[in-house]
């Protein structure tokens, strides 16, 4: 089953670019996925995202709030998947983007806090995804970039949540309300989901 790179966050708030500047849009012709800046001329996203692609097929905008318009759209000259990456259970679902060239940091623009080696992150630790896709609402625009806030779940309630679809990886890591209403969906992949200090816990899968 191919992942649907097409969906929303759900029960999120518009926010804008300069809010989470490491943010940027992967695209084909249109918005497919999101990811994050992690230095002048590298991009971390989702490998499902990059799955079958090959760089000049894919864009970046960057320095915008708004996944059509504005802001910078840039080729990207490598994609590195992760050599572990199962697309079956989707395990180790890490790319790598190499811009054509390196950017300039700006307020728009800035590279996510990566974790330390050793860093842990605890079970309800508020987190926050954010991303470009259609919400709920029908009225509301696509195109502005939208933030959840989710807390981290146990990793054991997540994998017998999951039990029926195989159960989640040691590579990955569970995030969101049991009872439902506010999460992130498939065309918010590859984006970044950070901690209350800005630090990169995760890529949406």
């Amino acid at each position: 089953r191919q992942p649907r790179l097409d969906g929303r966050i759900v029960g999120g708030h518009r926010i804008n670019i300069t809010d989470a500047p490491h943010q940027i849009s992967l695209q084909t012709s249109d918005h497919i996925c999101g990811g994050s800046l992690i230095s002048k001329e590298w991009i971390i996203t989702a490998a499902h995202c990059t799955f079958g692609k090959q760089a000049n097929q894919l864009r970046v905008r960057l320095g915008t709030s708004e996944c059509s318009r504005n802001g910078q759209l840039l080729n990207i000259k490598k994609i590195v998947q992760h050599e572990k990456f199962n697309y079956s259970n989707i395990n180790n679902d890490f790319s790598l983007l190499q811009l054509q060239e390196p950017i300039e940091f700006d307020e728009t623009k800035q590279a996510v806090k990566l974790p330390t080696q050793d860093q842990e992150f605890n079970d309800g630790d508020a987190c926050y995804v954010s991303g470009w896709g259609s919400t709920q609402n029908p009225l509301e625009s696509r195109d502005w970039l939208r933030q959840v806030k989710v807390p981290l779940v146990n990793q054991e309630d997540c994998n017998k949540k999951y039990s029926r679809y195989g159960g989640v990886t040691d590579s990955m890591i569970c995030a969101g309300y049991m009872q439902g209403g506010k999460d992130a969906c498939q065309g918010d992949s590859g984006g970044p989901m950070v901690n209350g200090d800005g630090v990169l816990v995760g890529v949406v899968s």
